[in-house]
């Protein structure tokens, strides 16, 4: 009785739902509020950048895919970007 989605499954599934869609700005601010997010898997435990990546998505990746290095330092996801795509056309 009355078994629904939690809370957590809810942002989940929104987070995913994100990464699929290649929705940079909100796949960011989720993983600002909460990291944990992205060692979240899917029912068939796909991570967030096989999700990304299986959707053809170019930007999530590499902030998913940076955001899983310790640099031991801080470097803003947007110059990581800047770097990384600087004199690519698509």
């Amino acid at each position: 009785m009355g078994q629904g989605l939690s809370c957590a499954a809810s942002q989940e599934h929104a987070f995913f739902t994100a990464v699929q869609l290649g929705e940079f700005d909100t796949v960011n601010a989720m993983l600002e509020r909460d990291p944990s997010l992205l060692h979240q898997t899917t029912y068939d435990r796909q991570y967030p950048l096989h999700i990304a990546a299986a959707n053809g998505q170019i930007e999530v990746p590499f902030l998913l895919f940076f955001l899983t290095i310790d640099f031991g330092f801080l470097i803003p996801v947007t110059t990581l970007l800047g770097v990384l795509f600087c004199g690519l056309n698509f």
